[in-house]
C-alpha cells in the first residue's frame, strides 16, 4: 500500500461526549437506544443491536445523538467500540464519532481496535480513567484514500467474521461441558438423596455462616488486606492464595471475622440476577491477610459433620440452584437473606461416604475441567489473531487490492 499519511480522528468526523437525561418519565421508555459502555463490551466494531434503556425525542435534547458513525467507551473499560447506522443517544461513559459512510465507519471503528493500547494509555483521572473528547480526536489513525479503507473494512469484515464463527463454536462446546458438568453434579445429589433415605441437614447446622461488610475502599488507619471479591468467585472452584486479589484495608475485629480459613467454602449473597445467587468457591490454603468481601458469605464447615469439598459439590448442584432461584427476592437486585440461607437442606451421609462421593466426582469433572481450559486457550489464541489481523491490514501490512470500480469512483 505505500507510505500512508495518519490523520486524527477529527479529521474523519465530529468527536463529542455523551451525557445522561434526568429521571423522568417524559425523558425514558422512548423509541431511542440508550448506548452505554456495557453495551459497547466485546462488539468489537460491530453494530450495536440494543439497549438496556431507551429515551424519548426530548429525553434526546439532555443527552447526546448520533445519526451513524463510531461509538467509544471512554471511562470503565477503555476502548469498547462500536458503529451505528442508526439515531442513537449515549451516556458520558461513551464518545461519538459522526460518519455518514458506514463503510467508513467501519474502517474507523477497526483502525481505532488496533490503536486500543493508546487509547488506553491516553485515560488519565483521579477516581477513574478517562479520555476527554478533544484526546480522542488527537488520536491519529492510517488515512489512506476511500477505497482503500472500504476495501479493508470489507476484507476484515470476511476475515473476522470466521473467527468470530469459530469463537461461537468454542462458546457452544462450553456450553455443552459445563451443562454436563451440572449434571454429573445434580445426578451424584439425586441418588444420594435415596441412598441417605431422606436424612438431610440444614446449612446452619454443618457450617457457621458469616456475612461480610468489607468493601473495596482503603481507609486511613486500617490493615492492607487482600479483598476476595465477588468476581473472584466465578474464575474457578479454588481459590489460593497465589490469586491476584483486590487490595483493600479492614479493621482489626473485620479481619478477626471474615478473614478466610482453609476448608471455608464462600459464595454470592446477592447479584444483579437470580442465577447468580448463590455461586460458590473452596478456599485453601489462604494467606493470613485474605479477607471475604461484600456481597459474599463464608460458609465454614463444622469438621465433626461435613467434609469441606463435599459441601463445596452441594454448592454446585442443581438441588441447590433451584433453591437459591426460588428463594432469592429483589427488582433491581437480587439477594438471599440468613434465615433462608440457614434453612438450605441437602443429604449429609456419613463423613467417610462425603470424601467418597466428593473424590468420585472430582474425578468425574476433571476431564471436562480440562477441555474447559484448552477451550479458553483456544479462545484467547483466536482473540490474539483477530487484534493481529486487524491491526495488520489497517497499519498496510498486508496488501488488500482495491476493486477497479472503487478506484474509478474514487477520481469522478
Amino acid at each position: 500500500m505505500g507510505s500512508v499519511p495518519y490523520h486524527p480522528i477529527y479529521l474523519f468526523g465530529r468527536v463529542q461526549g455523551g451525557g445522561t437525561p434526568k429521571a423522568d418519565a417524559k425523558n425514558w421508555n422512548g423509541s431511542l437506544p440508550f448506548i452505554t459502555p456495557t453495551e459497547l463490551a466485546g462488539l468489537d466494531g460491530a453494530a450495536v443491536s440494543a439497549s438496556e434503556r431507551t429515551v424519548t425525542e426530548i429525553g434526546a435534547t439532555q443527552s447526546s445523538v448520533i445519526e451513524a458513525g463510531v461509538l467509544v467507551s471512554c471511562r470503565a473499560p477503555i476502548g469498547s467500540i462500536g458503529t451505528t447506522t442508526t439515531k442513537v443517544t449515549f451516556n458520558q461513559g461513551c464518545k461519538g464519532i459522526s460518519i455518514p459512510d458506514p463503510v467508513q465507519a467501519k474502517y474507523v471503528a477497526y483502525a481505532l481496535i488496533a490503536a486500543r493500547p493508546e487509547l488506553e494509555n491516553r485515560g488519565n483521572g483521579t477516581t477513574f480513567s478517562e479520555i476527554s473528547s478533544n484526546s480522542l480526536g488527537q488520536v491519529r489513525i492510517p488515512a489512506p484514500p476511500l477505497p482503500t479503507q472500504r476495501a479493508i473494512a470489507d476484507y476484515l469484515d470476511r476475515e473476522t467474521a470466521e473467527i468470530d464463527r469459530m469463537r461461537a463454536d468454542l462458546d457452544e462446546i462450553e456450553r455443552l461441558l459445563e451443562e454436563r458438568k451440572q449434571t454429573t453434579v445434580t445426578e451424584s445429589f439425586a441418588d444420594l438423596e435415596g441412598d441417605t433415605n431422606g436424612r438431610k441437614a440444614s446449612l446452619n447446622s454443618v457450617a457457621e455462616l458469616i456475612s461480610s461488610n468489607v468493601d473495596k475502599k482503603s481507609r486511613e488507619g486500617e490493615k492492607p488486606v487482600r479483598l476476595v471479591n465477588y468476581t473472584d468467585v466465578y474464575y474457578g472452584d479454588t481459590l489460593t492464595a497465589d490469586e491476584p486479589y483486590m487490595e483493600a484495608t479492614a479493621t482489626a475485629e473485620q479481619i478477626q471475622r471474615v478473614g478466610v480459613k482453609d476448608g471455608d467454602i464462600i459464595f454470592t449473597k446477592d447479584s444483579e440476577t437470580a442465577d447468580d445467587i448463590g455461586i460458590p468457591a473452596l478456599i485453601s490454603k489462604p494467606d493470613p491477610d485474605m479477607v471475604c468481601g461484600y456481597h459474599l458469605t463464608i460458609a465454614r464447615p463444622r469438621s465433626s459433620r461435613v467434609y469441606p469439598r463435599f459441601l463445596y459439590w452441594a454448592f454446585m448442584s442443581g438441588q441447590t440452584k433451584s433453591y437459591w432461584e426460588q428463594s432469592a427476592n429483589g427488582v433491581t437486585r437480587y439477594s438471599i437473606g440468613y434465615t433462608a440461607t440457614a434453612r438450605l437442606r441437602f443429604p449429609l451421609p456419613p463423613l467417610a461416604e462425603q470424601r467418597r462421593i466428593a473424590d468420585d466426582i472430582d474425578r468425574e469433572t476433571a476431564e471436562i475441567d480440562s477441555m474447559l481450559e484448552d477451550i479458553t486457550k483456544l479462545r484467547d489464541l483466536l482473540a490474539e489473531r483477530r487484534a493481529a489481523v486487524i491491526s495488520a491490514a489497517v497499519t498496510g501490512q498486508i496488501d488488500i487490492p482495491v476493486s477497479p470500480t472503487s478506484k474509478d469512483e474514487a477520481h469522478a
